[in-house]
């Protein structure tokens, strides 16, 4: 049987070549489409996985991190006083429009978070301090995100929803799944740049569990 299979196989070398060519061809658009979807998946957690909390409060019926509904902000204090909670920070992610050099736009995701204990905050900084976005209107901006917003450094400044910002940090390795770079920020300032989510209203707690 193996003899009879083995003629049959090498009778036309031609189209076993083709075959073959096919069959390696299909597997290696596997592993590439795995790599692909293990890539997406990586990137659209990459801010939940960095955080360093066990868990993520949000509205009911929020569809998927991006586009997560605002909730009270008195809410924390009921998970603060939870059993089992070490901690608990809010953190605000919402959607703005920054000004470009050209005069044009650019959509953004704003994430707002407590400055004091970095939750929330880029993992891995090139330049700046996550604790240097307190008392002013300063942002941290990820160095791929100069794909769509143009070169930024530390000192230039922008405006965010018609209101003048400063960069003061640079981050690395923070890519979103969208067209929309990052665009980091004190809790405070990232209210006041997404006025439309309301003064006392946040997307998201993050709680530690006590070991």
């Amino acid at each position: 049987m193996v003899s009879i299979a083995r003629k049959n196989l090498f009778h036309d070398r031609i189209r076993f070549i083709i075959t073959l060519i096919g069959v390696t061809f299909s597997v290696v658009l596997i592993f590439a489409q795995v790599g692909v979807y293990l890539g997406f998946m990586r990137n659209a957690s990459m801010i939940i996985d960095k955080s360093g909390v066990d868990i993520w409060i949000t509205s009911r019926d929020t569809p998927n991190f991006e586009w997560a509904r605002s909730f009270p902000e008195r809410k924390i204090n009921t998970v603060r006083g939870t059993e089992g909670v070490e901690f608990a920070e809010k953190l605000i992610f919402a959607w703005g429009m920054m000004k470009l050099e050209d005069g044009g736009t650019e959509q953004i995701e704003i994430i707002g978070y407590n400055p004091n204990s970095g939750i929330g905050a880029p993992w891995k900084m090139k330049k700046g301090n996550i604790k240097d976005v307190k008392g002013g209107m300063y942002i941290i901006v990820d160095e791929s995100a100069e794909k769509r917003l143009g070169r930024l450094e530390i000192g230039y400044e922008r405006e965010i929803m018609d209101k003048r910002v400063k960069v003061i940090g640079i981050a690395e390795g923070v890519r979103s799944i969208t067209t929309a770079p990052f665009v980091f920020a004190s809790f405070e300032t990232a209210r006041e740049l997404a006025s439309y989510i309301g003064r006392d209203s946040i997307t998201y707690i993050l709680v530690k569990v006590k070991q």
